[in-house]
């Protein structure tokens, strides 16, 4: 199973793509409403109420294809992506507890677009949706528990975490004690107790498929588990040339740490269940979030800024390429390296 953490409109278009793309059984979370999310990801009812795929945390094991489950968990708060903006802008981006709704306006024609030619009448049986906040280690643990129990003790595959929010200081006197513990509660600390509670329940041993058999085919090699986090170029160090975004550019680059160091923790365990996990760089995707930055701007005049559905396409390609050996990277959205 694959477990997605994440910002809106990625989100669901991440969740639509592995469901398209594998026979996993996908789990999103969210804190934004599960019903509404999702009929967002299958296409039906409103989809301005955005979010990521939901259920309520009760009810019937759901119908998973034989081998396995591919969980999404959709996570919890907001969705701030990595921005083509100027961080020298002072913008309040924060987004509400029951996040962005304008950040998840992905149409039932985008939807028609990304499963043509796919067999799609078992998504329903294939998605399951929970209620988690990213900020209460309750609620990640009470998810990983109702995981575990309706899918077995190690059977999640993949976990990519998307949560973020975004509050662009351009100076020192914009910095709020308040605005940088929200912050890091959202961008850094969710993300490791996401891991602290789902990564436990990732295979104990290694699973022996061939390409067509394993349930993962078309994201993962056969076999291999991962980790994927939602970082940004801004978080990089050594790419920082411009200053500005203090909480932003600090809970990234504290995000990146994580992902190096659970990389060493994951390199530990025996050959016998091999995991990879990585920090994200996306590009600049066009949401509700990062409107403000990309006024006038679109896919075809702007590198590196992408539709949502194009962005999950690439974080697949990535995915698809990963191994044990390129754990603990910071990778873009073009196979690149990005420097810490």
């Amino acid at each position: 199973m694959t477990c997605n953490v994440c910002s809106l409109g990625f989100g669901q278009a991440l969740t639509r793509a592995l469901l398209a793309k594998t026979k996993l059984h996908v789990v999103g979370t969210t804190s934004s409403g599960a019903e509404n999310a999702r009929n967002a990801i299958l296409g039906s009812g409103s989809r301005q109420d955005g979010g990521a795929v939901n259920e309520s945390s009760k009810g019937t094991k759901p119908v998973h294809e034989e081998g396995g489950y591919g969980g999404s968990t959709s996570g919890g708060y907001g969705g701030a992506d990595e921005f083509g903006g100027d961080p020298q802008g002072n913008v309040h981006q924060q987004q509400p507890a029951q996040g962005d709704r304008g950040n998840s306006s992905t149409t039932n024609d985008q939807t028609a677009k990304l499963s043509e030619g796919t067999d799609n009448s078992d998504w329903s049986s294939r998605l399951t949706t929970l209620d988690m906040d990213v900020r209460e280690e309750d609620a990640i643990a009470h998810a990983a528990t109702t995981v575990k129990e309706r899918f077995g003790s190690n059977e999640v595959r993949l976990v990519v975490n998307i949560s973020g929010m975004l509050h662009a200081e351009k100076n020192l006197s914009a910095v709020s004690s308040d605005e940088l513990l929200e912050t890091f509660k959202i961008n850094t600390f969710g993300h490791l107790l996401v891991y602290k509670h789902f990564s436990p329940l990732l295979p104990h041993k290694r699973q022996t498929f061939d390409d067509a058999e394993d349930p993962a085919s078309g994201v993962l090699k056969p076999g291999l588990s991962g980790l994927v986090s939602l970082s940004a170029r801004v978080g990089s160090i050594g790419d920082n040339e411009r200053g500005g975004w203090y909480s932003y550019r600090s809970s990234k680059a504290a995000l990146n740490q994580i992902i190096r160091t659970l990389s060493h923790e994951l390199n530990r365990r025996s050959p016998q269940h091999p995991a990879f996990c990585i920090a994200y760089h996306p590009g600049t995707m066009r949401t509700g979030l990062s409107e403000p930055y990309t006024r006038g701007q679109t896919p075809e005049n702007t590198k590196g800024l992408f539709e949502v559905d194009e962005a999950a396409e690439k974080l697949i390609k990535l995915m698809g390429g990963m191994t044990t050996e390129k754990s603990g990277g910071f990778w873009a959205y073009d196979g690149t390296r990005i420097p810490w």
